[in-house]
Order: structure tokens, then sequence, then C-alpha cells
């Protein structure tokens, strides 16, 4: 029999065309995506992927697979749609996830009010990545999920998810009292070329703040080069007066109040979005 764990792992790798990126959508170790992809194909006797190519490729026999999994996966959502209108939020189960600021802040709120006005239903909530919570509402595996983008790039609106804005939240770059530019009451990128900016490496989970950071300054000014602006290595603290920090709101509203001494609006921002699926 199937199992429709290994089915989803399967599903995703299949999405991703790597095991590496499936495993940072999922939330695993690559070696633990393997090996469900591993224990898959035994089970069934054959080979699914070609791990020779990249982008990796599905055998014939996975192209069957992965069409018939996703209506699979098609059906188990709609039965505990159906099961749970039933249910009219009597008893069940609502399963979230949220980025690490999210579950830090609005969410806890959230689910106090939820379990308040039905007792009878459980709520979990996990801490994900907004593309492993994106990848997890489209398998089934999420109910609902509070997850940021950055736009203009921000993913395609076609994958099967609804989407309800919360807020836009504003980055603001921090600075030194003393620092030159200290005064100013908003900055572009084009004004901090010359600075040394302290960013995640790009191994970390925070690296796709990173990603935006160096396409913001790509789009700023060609003289704004991101390896200059940024620096990889993790840090201790400089106590020089004239470094430049960057930090990220964690409340989920627009802020339209004057940044504090030292912190100044740019025009980056960040757009929080609670997701299910259609």
């Amino acid at each position: 029999m199937l199992d429709v764990g290994r089915l989803r792992f399967f599903n995703e790798v299949a999405r991703a065309g790597s095991f590496t990126e499936a495993a940072s959508r999922l939330s695993y170790t690559q070696s633990a995506v393997s090996q469900q992809i591993a224990t898959l194909e035994a089970e069934l006797g054959l080979t699914l992927i070609e791990r020779g190519t990249r982008p990796l490729r599905l055998t014939d026999a996975g192209e069957v697979l992965l069409r018939h999994a996703r209506s699979i996966f098609d059906q188990v959502a709609t039965a505990q749609a159906e099961l749970c209108a039933i249910a009219g939020l009597k008893t069940g189960i609502v399963r979230m996830a949220g980025f690490s600021s999210a579950c830090a802040t609005i969410l806890p709120t959230a689910i106090a009010t939820f379990v308040r006005e039905h007792p009878n239903v459980a709520v979990t909530l996990t801490e994900m990545r907004p593309n492993a919570a994106r990848s997890a509402l489209r398998a089934g595996d999420l109910d609902l999920a509070v997850t940021y983008e950055y736009p203009p790039a921000a993913p395609a609106h076609d994958d099967g998810l609804q989407r309800v804005w919360l807020g836009d939240d504003h980055l603001v770059i921090v600075l030194a009292v003393g620092h030159r530019l200290a005064h100013q009451q908003s900055l572009g990128l084009e004004h901090l070329q010359a600075e040394h900016w302290v960013s995640a490496p790009h191994s970390s989970p925070a690296a796709e703040h990173r990603r935006h950071l160096e396409e913001r300054c790509a789009r700023a000014t060609r003289r704004l080069r991101a390896p200059r602006a940024l620096r990889g290595q993790q840090r201790r603290h400089d106590p020089r007066p004239d470094r430049s920090r960057r930090r990220r709101r964690t409340n989920a509203r627009t802020d339209t109040s004057p940044p504090p001494p030292g912190h100044h609006h740019t025009p980056a921002r960040q757009r929080h979005h609670a997701l299910t699926g259609t």
C-alpha cells in the first residue's frame, strides 16, 4: 500500500527538481528526503527518479505516480474540507504554520481568540519558513499559514492558494547615533553605497532576506555592488560608531509613525499574508 506521507516527499522532489531544494521547502535534511524516496522506490520495486541529471528527471514510472499522487492529494483535501464543514468547527484540528516572528507576536493572540470561540477544536502551530509553508499547504499538510514576501519579487499567485493580505512591514536602516547620515529622515540605498553591511550568510535560514537586499541594491544604482555592500561572514559586535546595521520590524501592520533616532525608513517593505488552500 502506498504511504501518503512518502508520496508528499516524492511530489515535492518532483516539483523542485532537486533533493536539496525539496528538503529546504519541507524543512527536512536532504538525507531524510533521500531516504523517504529510496524507501518508496523499494516498496514499489521501481526507480522513480533519474538521479544523474540536473535538474532531476522522473522515470516513466515516476511520471505515472506523480499524476496519481496529485489526484490523491486533491481527494484528501476535498474530504477534509467536507468533513470540517459537517463538523461546523465543533471538533477537529486546525494545522497552522508561521515564520519565526509571527509565531512570537501575532499568531499567539489570534490562536487564543480562536480557541475561546471554538474550545473543542485543537490548534497546532509550527514554525516554518514561507517556501516550506506554501509547499505544505499545497500538499495538504497545513490548513493555514502566515507568510511574507518581498514585492515585486513575489511568488506567482496562481499556485492554488488563497491569500489574505495582513499588512506591510517597512524595512529600516539602523545607524549609530553619531553616524554622518543619522540626521536624515529617510535614506535610499544609493546613499549607503560606501557602508559596510551586516547580513546573514547565503547558507543561513535568513538568506532570503539577504537575497532581497542584494536585489534592491542592484536596482538602486549600478555603483552599489552587493559584494561590497554585504558581508556574508557572521560577525561579533563591532563597537565602531559608523558601522551600519539593518533590522526588520516584526510587527504585522503598516507602520506610518516616524522611526526612532538612528532608524531610517527605506523604500523596501515586507508583505504579510495568511494563506489557505483553495
